[in-house]
């Protein structure tokens, strides 16, 4: 192994998706040394989800960023950006290394210690071989039933029945009904879930749907059935398949212990109506990098980083909302 590993840092991020992406960078930026790493041999691929974010994504993200991380804005949504996802989180890692966060992709975290009062010590698996580091604080964004914060002793076990496989096309060369704004269809078939169009260029879109992930194994049928129905787009070819999974249940209500706090889908920071989580993701990432400027060095106990929970709260109220509404839909569409 050729890399400096860093003995101890203020702040390990497990995971380099939206939040921990977004964690590391407003750490950075007020000073903190980080160590950002990442499960996948590169950060950013494959792709998932629809790639819709939020009008304000960026601003909330930290990130100024090339023409190249976004596919299209839609006007018919108030420019809300469609992501190219693998090019902005492989080129925000890219951004973090320049600023001095450690990045180190293809790493697993595999061992977590307890909290000594100060730091955390973790152990990883990298390169065949298994460096140590210790850390005042942890954030777990490693994606839904995070290992990081099961270690920690964080239950993060999610019920099957509150799962949702996703499975979409990016399709181009083809003909869209509207280039500049999406489409919902909600077919029983896909209860309490639904089939989008999202435009990603002016020829070009993600299409996909969502369905209990007990079903999943129907989701390839079922998708080609409803691109078939569907007058929001014709013609075109399948360039890209993305697939994932999201939880659709109630956040963490309780995302932080000792040393470590919880961001992400690893807190279940999901809106369950819609699929909606990189938005979420880089909210709580951000949020998470707060606390823990706030604790201006005193410590990081559970006490010390509470108040994360009251910086998530506007976003909580948000997603408890979107919770109700989709079993809402769920009743009526099951009961006609």
């Amino acid at each position: 192994m050729t890399r400096k590993w860093p003995d101890r840092v203020d702040v390990l991020v497990v995971g380099a998706g939206p939040a921990g992406l977004s964690a590391a960078r407003h750490l950075r930026a007020a000073g903190a040394t980080v160590l950002l790493v990442d499960a996948r041999a590169h950060i950013g691929y494959p792709p998932r989800c629809a790639e819709l974010a939020r009008g304000n994504f960026f601003e909330v993200f930290g990130f100024d960023h090339p023409p190249e991380w976004v596919r299209r804005r839609l006007r018919g949504l108030r420019n809300m950006p469609v992501l190219n996802r693998t090019a902005t989180e492989s080129g925000a890692a890219a951004i973090l290394g320049r600023m001095g966060v450690t990045v180190v992709e293809n790493c697993a975290l595999v061992g977590l210690g307890a909290y000594d009062g100060r730091e955390r010590p973790a152990t990883f698996r990298y390169q065949g071989e298994a460096p140590q580091t210790r850390a005042q604080l942890v954030i777990a964004a490693d994606g839904a039933a995070s290992r990081v914060a099961r270690l920690a002793g964080i239950d993060t076990r999610i019920n099957p029945l509150e799962t949702v496989a996703c499975l979409a096309y990016r399709v181009v060369d083809c003909d869209l009904a509207d280039a500049d704004d999406i489409r919902f269809e909600y077919p029983p078939i896909l209860n309490p879930h639904y089939f989008w169009v999202v435009p990603s260029g002016p020829r070009e879109a993600n299409i996909g749907l969502g369905l209990p992930m007990h079903r999943g194994h129907a989701a390839r049928p079922i998708l080609e059935r409803l691109m078939a129905q569907t007058d929001s787009f014709s013609g075109g070819r399948i360039a890209q398949t993305l697939v994932g999974w999201y939880p659709s249940t109630l956040p963490l209500e309780v995302p932080y212990t000792d040393g470590l706090l919880v961001a992400g889908t690893a807190a279940r920071f999901i809106d369950a109506e819609l699929g909606e989580g990189i938005w979420q993701g880089a909210f709580s990432g951000r949020q998470a990098a707060e606390a823990y400027l706030r604790t201006a060095g005193r410590g990081t106990t559970a006490a010390d980083l509470a108040p994360y929970r009251q910086l998530l709260e506007p976003m909580y109220r948000q997603l408890y909302d979107g919770y109700h509404k989709r079993r809402l839909r769920e009743m009526r569409q099951a009961h006609g």
